[in-house]
């Protein structure tokens, strides 16, 4: 196997649907756990700011 049959299964793999929903997956738990510890390092006083713009960043995620 060359170097260009495994760049060809590395780009199915990345392109693969399973793939890109993990990613969103893994994605969508690093925002809610920024999004946490956002509210806990500012004692909640910007927590409306801050759920609308993990919001916005989740909504992003959801039109890749």
């Amino acid at each position: 196997m060359g170097f260009d049959d495994l760049k060809k299964k590395a780009e199915e793999a990345l392109n693969s649907d399973k793939t890109k929903d993990a990613l969103k997956d893994v994605a969508t738990d690093a925002i809610d756990r920024v999004d946490d510890a956002l509210k806990d390092a500012t004692d909640g006083k910007f927590g409306d700011k801050i759920d609308d713009a993990a919001n916005k960043a989740k909504d992003a995620l959801g039109k890749l």
